[in-house]
């Protein structure tokens, strides 16, 4: 007789639906309850939590903000169809676009498949650590029609609740949501200092890998504590993720998000919006500490684009234009050596930092002396520097695609790499990539976006590592919608509080 499966749901799962419930049956104001649905769907996405949302036997079901972002999905449609949203052209003619590109792609692979050799999965048994260990192959892939569907559908739910967002969307109605959603994240950052606690000062280096299974289901791969400092103190940490580069690239996330809150802030205040403080710099503060405490090398990286980005940003407040920028070169140049400054030292003391930022001068080095990535199995012994190896590996073969397909790419989401940037143009394409950019910069108004700001987040800071969960996420609307604040220049007039909490509701 076949045994029962056991179902297990985590806590966090039940507090994800009890709180989508209260959105559905306790808001009045239809704004009011997108709005929330929006901030919820964001925040999961922004914490890259791993686990699921339920398990049956061995079979996990879903993601926390796969359900949070079907519950957005659903109610969107019913926005649409119940006549409360009206489409504007424009952006639904961008919209549309995208997608058209997208599908011209797809198809242009299923006819023409590239004929190199790919890693078109990512699993237990395939992994770009287990090619460079030989324990498997890249193999030349053909896509079937049925391959396309569910990549297919991933692009067309983003696109759609980018459309809909973008008919919502004003200043007054932008701003509470946006605060709510960092106000939200600051805990993922008082977190990691609660883990670095147990870990480094009370000794106990299984109690928050227990508390993560009971809070989100997690499995024995996703624990961490081997890499410590030199003398032996400090352990890495990795917040609600699976490893400390993905908490790093959360905290990223986040300090960013509270460099744009500020700007936003002040807009509002100059306006007479009352809008509440929901996090403060020493928050920002601990945030940075935290990227070098979690042991994670993309932190070196990320510190130094949010210098830059700090830079910017005073000069675009203070009205300066994109030259202005490139005049206060020093200033960067300044921050570049006060970064490497503080995080040399901390490299210096830090193992499993140092050991990983060496490793990748080692394959540099190597790489250069022997013309590619012949022979990489010669250095490839050691498990450290086995995984550097991975991540310069998929890199490179991700370049390799782009240039033999560099405006179509090779269709969304063939292949995974551990770089963001040539991720979205090897899956993408230029035209891709740019049309892509074009429908998260549409708006009623035609407002202007930062174009430099986004590209120091994304195509730049997404260089040695991943500044996403590897799909298409909606939480990119907070930083494109948050450089609008700067980039245009609006009357000065007073709107009461009660203006800003969904003044159009009906």
């Amino acid at each position: 007789m076949k045994s029962l499966e056991v179902t297990l749901v985590p806590i966090l799962s039940i507090i994800v639906i009890g709180v989508l419930l209260y959105i559905m049956l306790r808001e009045n104001c239809w704004q009011k309850r997108y709005a929330d649905l929006f901030a919820t769907v964001c925040v999961l996405q922004l914490c890259w939590f791993q686990g699921y949302f339920f398990k049956i036997g061995q079979h996990e079901v879903s993601s926390l903000y796969g359900v949070a972002g079907y519950c957005l999905l659903i109610y969107s449609f019913y926005l649409l169809f119940s006549g409360r949203v009206y489409l504007k052209k424009n952006i639904l003619m961008t919209v549309i676009g995208f997608i058209t590109i997208i599908i011209f792609g797809m198809i242009y692979e299923k006819l023409l498949p590239y004929d190199g050799l790919l890693m078109p999965e990512q699993s237990s048994k395939i992994s770009w650590d287990g090619y460079v260990a030989g324990k498997c192959l890249m193999y030349q892939y053909v896509p079937s029609v049925s391959s396309f569907l569910r990549p297919l559908w991933e692009v067309f739910i983003f696109a759609f609740e980018v459309l809909i967002f973008k008919q919502i969307y004003s200043f007054e109605w932008f701003i509470s949501p946006y605060m709510r959603i960092v106000g939200w994240l600051k805990y993922v950052i008082y977190y990691g200092y609660f883990e670095f606690i147990v870990k480094n000062v009370i000794g106990n280096l299984t109690f928050t890998f227990d508390f993560a299974a009971i809070l989100l289901g997690v499995n024995e791969e996703s624990i961490y504590t081997d890499a410590r400092i030199r003398d032996g103190i400090f352990y890495t940490l990795q917040g609600g993720t699976r490893e400390p580069s993905h908490y790093n690239c959360v905290l990223f996330n986040i300090a960013m998000l509270m460099l744009l809150g500020n700007i936003l802030r002040k807009f509002a205040q100059k306006r007479g919006w009352n809008v509440p403080q929901t996090y403060s710099n020493m928050t920002f503060l601990l945030c940075l500490v935290l990227m070098l405490l979690t042991g994670g090398f993309s932190s070196v990286w990320f510190l130094f684009i949010i210098a830059c980005c700090t830079i910017l940003l005073r000069i675009r407040e203070n009205g300066g234009s994109v030259f202005g920028f490139f005049l206060c070169r020093k200033l960067i140049l300044l921050s570049f050596v006060g970064v490497c400054i503080i995080v040399s030292y901390v490299i210096s003391q830090n193992d499993y930092l140092y050991n990983r930022l060496m490793d990748a001068l080692e394959v540099i080095e190597f790489l250069g002396k022997n013309n590619g990535f012949v022979g990489i199995g010669i250095i490839g012994g050691n498990s450290g520097i086995g995984s550097t190896i991975a991540r310069f590996v998929s890199i490179y073969e991700g370049w390799q695609v782009f240039m033999a397909r560099p405006l179509l790419g090779i269709s969304w989401h063939v292949q995974y790499i551990h770089d963001f940037s040539i991720f979205m143009l090897m899956n993408m394409g230029i035209l891709g990539v740019y049309a892509l950019y074009r429908m998260l910069s549409v708006s009623r108004e035609n407002l202007r976006y930062d174009v430099l700001i986004l590209g120091l987040i994304f195509m730049i800071g997404g260089l040695p590592v991943t500044v996403s969960t590897g799909g298409l996420c909606l939480h990119w609307l907070l930083f494109f919608e948050a450089t609008t604040f700067y980039m245009n220049h609006w009357e000065e007039k007073d709107v009461s509080a009660k203006d800003i909490d969904y003044h159009s509701c009906v």
